[in-house]
């Protein structure tokens, strides 16, 4: 009974109490400190889900992009079929009853100011003291300065549309066939001689 720890020989040896068996089935037992231990645990247990949270990352990364996933853009043409222009309110052209339209009674153009159309008030007037034109530019019409110089060479006219004076095509012409004479929106983009003579033709033809 000398091996039994019950022996009196064996409580006596220090050395053999000291330095107790170690256990074959015990794989933590080792001459690491239990902090040391708790420190490479913790590592190795970082950097493993580490490498899982790169892993995962790259696949992701890698995988296809469906085109069913990236939203559609918009489009900005009018919802009517086969019309091009850009649409301005309810998904609608101005054509087709975008926009604001005007309060003048039975005007169905676009209002500019004041809910009012160009043609029926909805613009400003010349600041010059009794003119009573439209202004163009800076405040002025274009009498008084408010528009730009004919860009053809040594003209001093103020241009009209296209960056031309009236002399030297600017502007809209005449409705009727073969006028060059200068139009006007009040009257129906006609000169003043023939918004005199359609006119007259229908004043005939509602008598007749």
């Amino acid at each position: 009974m000398s091996d039994s720890k019950f022996a009196l020989s064996y409580i006596l040896n220090a050395k053999q109490v000291a330095s107790p068996s170690r256990s074959r089935h015990n794989p933590c037992a080792n001459s690491i400190s239990p902090r040391a231990q708790a420190d490479k645990c913790v590592k190795s247990t970082g950097l493993t889900a580490l490498s899982e949270a790169v892993s995962t990352a790259t696949y992701k990364r890698n995988l296809p992009i469906s085109k069913s996933s990236k939203p559609e853009e918009p489009s900005r043409c009018c919802r009517m079929t086969g019309c091009e222009n850009l649409i301005v309110s309810r998904s609608l052209c101005v054509k087709h009853g975008g926009g604001t339209r005007c309060t003048f009674p039975e005007c169905t153009k676009r209002a500019k100011l004041n809910r009012r159309c160009f043609q029926h008030g909805g613009c400003r007037f010349c600041k010059v003291d009794g003119c009573k034109s439209k202004a163009k530019r800076h405040g002025c019409c274009w009498s008084h300065g408010g528009g730009m110089i004919c860009q053809v060479k040594e003209c001093t006219k103020i241009s009209t549309q296209g960056g031309l004076c009236w002399a030297h095509g600017g502007g809209s012409r005449c409705r009727a066939k073969n006028c060059q004479r200068r139009s006007y929106q009040k009257l129906d983009y006609y000169c003043t001689l023939h918004a005199d003579t359609i006119s007259h033709e229908k004043r005939e033809a509602l008598i007749g």
